[in-house]
């Protein structure tokens, strides 16, 4: 349907060689900026990790332990999301 090509291609068989390696070489370069691209952001979020680790002073344990729960008590924290009036 449509007859226009951006670039035809090349009939000799050595310019198909070099757009071959040409192109296999863009390839590998894009390909190794990518990975030193990731390395450094990886590399970067940890120093800020490290960073923000160091800055933050850690909290100091508490003085006792809390007091364990008897035998067959869960223990746990709940918040009341809707309370419903009382049905009489």
């Amino acid at each position: 349907m449509f007859g226009f090509r951006f670039h035809p291609r090349a009939r000799h068989p050595l310019v198909r060689l070099l757009a071959l390696v040409v192109g296999g070489a863009v390839l590998l370069v894009v390909l190794a900026f990518g990975f030193f691209a990731a390395v450094a952001l990886a590399i970067g979020g940890a120093i800020v990790v490290l960073f923000n680790a160091l800055r933050t002073p850690q909290r100091a344990a508490e003085g006792a332990p809390a007091p364990q729960a008897p035998a067959g008590v869960i223990e746990g924290e709940f918040k009341v999301v809707r309370e419903t009036p009382a049905r009489h």
